[in-house]
């Protein structure tokens, strides 16, 4: 058995089946590979019945394809689609596809599937693609009364038609008569390989007027979704596009589901990938009716090793909005208030997601919903609140922004310890930041690990430029206690290749100055600004304190540090 598709009855199922006939049956050209069967459900404790247990039965058979003369076809029934069922009163008319695999003429099938044994008089249109391209995937929409429209897709087309039949008379009316290509995988250039073009592998009708693509890229380099959206006439148009996971090389099935719409008109779809590597991935979409459009893709989960062999195909239970209750000042004919033991609030709705394998291995999963507004008995339902997204996405964006400038923040940290401001910026983090820092206090460990570093690379002196070097580091004092040091000229800076400051000394005063044109002497320094050098000149341990002021007014101080951190400023702005 190759395909399956069932149609509810009151009791059970009946149930339609690809299966071929026996290949002594196929070789004298005849292959009854269209079969039916009922499903009978066990009776439920509540009824009374002589039947303790369910059954299955067979129906029927049929062949629907053009039978094919010769002994070694290995032509088998590959696909089978049924139209969705609506929730009626009294039903609802339907119509199916199939479509052949391994066939020397790729063929597919469009049939009445209200009647239990389709024949050859329930066919409602025969398709052979273009150049013998078999059929990848297909799927039918309701479009309108007695009217579907049918999407199938081949390695690198996707068709479309829509039919109106007369179920009664078994008529049909084709829009347009034949088969329309809406969208062509474009070819590949003339240096590129043809294989590098990606396949389509599956569609499904998101609603009538869009449908979402499976596609994998050649060369197992990974797999897509793609939401088209139809026009009457013409092509269709890419809407949205969406790489799948890395660990995804290749994808094998797809399915959605379209959850309840709400007045008007939006509602949430679930789509459901299986990858090669045995795992699932589940996304939503919302559909807001007043644009016409979808949201991105939102991952709603991801499940690997699902099998212990690969994946042949999904499915989801399709959804349809539960009974509720009427509006309490509804009143019946006689002007009292209508009375129901329907509840006010629907019980809880699920979904369900069935997956196979080669290894003969069926898992369902099943899915709570909720209503989009608790308080509202009318409200649709969703997998994912798009409250919830929201959220993510703001956090997300907070993130991607945040980052960045913490990240520059401690870098500037880390170069200037002893800056006041960025400490205070850091000590507004949240206790939970602040905690992955050392000792809990911004950058303690940094000065504590790159203390010794700091110390002897501060004061980094062009020695060769100094008449007599004096051993060991090199303090403010030592440097103006040397020989002919009037002569010379003392430049104090930043230096943020070492993490510190560096002291330029040079004998010719005019060239150093020259150098350092915007270099003042302590006195002319802000209040603020000899706080900061105060503070730099102590961590690097070139001053102390106790050493007083007369040595700095000694020392020229240069502003290009200032320059650098208003550029600093300018770069955390624009982050």
């Amino acid at each position: 058995m190759q395909s399956l598709a069932s149609l509810a009855t009151s009791d059970g199922l009946i149930t339609f089946a690809g299966i071929n006939a026996s290949q002594e049956n196929q070789n004298a050209g005849k292959n009854d590979h269209f079969r039916s069967f009922e499903i009978k459900y066990p009776p439920r404790k509540k009824q009374k019945t002589d039947e303790e247990k369910g059954h299955v039965s067979p129906l029927g058979k049929n062949s629907l394809f053009t039978p094919t003369p010769s002994a070694k076809s290995e032509t088998y029934q590959r696909l089978l689609r049924l139209s969705p069922a609506l929730k009626r009163a009294n039903g609802s008319k339907r119509i199916g596809a199939i479509a052949t695999g391994l066939a020397k003429q790729a063929e597919l099938v469009v049939f009445n599937a209200t009647t239990s044994t389709p024949g050859s008089e329930d066919i409602i249109a025969r398709i052979t693609p273009d150049g013998g391209a078999e059929v990848a995937d297909l799927d039918i929409a309701t479009s309108g009364v007695n009217e579907f429209s049918l999407a199938y897709c081949t390695d690198y087309d996707l068709h479309e038609q829509t039919y109106q039949y007369d179920f009664t008379k078994k008529q049909v009316q084709k829009m347009p008569k034949g088969p329309r290509r809406i969208h062509q995988m474009p070819a590949p250039d003339v240096a590129e390989s043809p294989a590098s073009r990606p396949k389509f592998r599956g569609l499904r009708f998101l609603d009538p007027q869009n449908v979402v693509a499976l596609l994998n890229r050649p060369n197992r380099k990974g797999a897509e979704l793609r939401v088209y959206h139809l026009y009457p006439t013409g092509p269709a148009t890419m809407i949205l596009q969406m790489s799948l996971p890395s660990h995804i090389k290749q994808a094998v099935s797809l399915d959605v589901c379209a959850l309840d719409a709400d007045k008007k008109g939006n509602r949430q779809v679930v789509v459901a990938v299986a990858g090669q590597d045995i795992s699932i991935v589940m996304y939503t979409l919302n559909y807001t009716r007043n644009t016409d459009t979808f949201s991105r893709f939102r991952s709603f989960q991801t499940w690997k090793n699902v099998h212990p062999q690969q994946m042949t195909k999904l499915c989801i239970s399709p959804f349809h909005s539960p009974v509720r209750a009427p509006d309490s000042d509804e009143t019946s004919g006689s002007g009292e208030k209508a009375q129901t033991s329907v509840p006010a609030h629907p019980g809880p709705q699920y979904i369900r997601l069935a997956s196979v394998s080669y290894g003969n291995t069926v898992i369902v999963d099943t899915f709570p919903l909720s209503p989009l507004d608790p308080t509202n008995k009318d409200s649709r339902y969703v997998l994912s609140s798009p409250s919830d997204e929201r959220f993510q996405k703001a956090a997300y964006i907070y993130f991607a922004f945040a980052l960045p400038l913490l990240l520059a923040y401690l870098v500037h940290w880390f170069m200037y310890p002893d800056d006041s401001a960025i400490t205070t910026v850091l000590n507004r983090l949240p206790m939970g930041v602040r905690n992955y820092l050392p000792n809990g206090k911004p950058g303690a460990t940094a000065v504590q690990s790159f203390g010794n570093r700091v110390h002897s690379t501060a004061a980094s002196i062009v020695a060769s430029d100094i008449p007599t070097a004096v051993p060991g580091r090199q303090t403010l004092q030592n440097l103006l206690s040397v020989p002919g040091a009037e002569q010379n000229a003392l430049v104090v800076r930043h230096d943020p290749a070492n993490t510190g400051v560096a002291v330029d000394v040079h004998p010719d005063r005019k060239a150093l100055l020259a150098e350092h044109a915007e270099a003042k002497h302590w006195d002319d320094l802000s209040d603020e600004h000899k706080a900061e050098w105060r503070q730099k000149l102590i961590s690097a341990g070139i001053w102390a304190e106790h050493e007083g002021e007369k040595i700095l007014k000694g020392v020229m101080f240069s502003t290009y540090a200032g320059l650098v951190g208003q550029a600093a400023g300018e770069i955390l702005r624009e982050l």
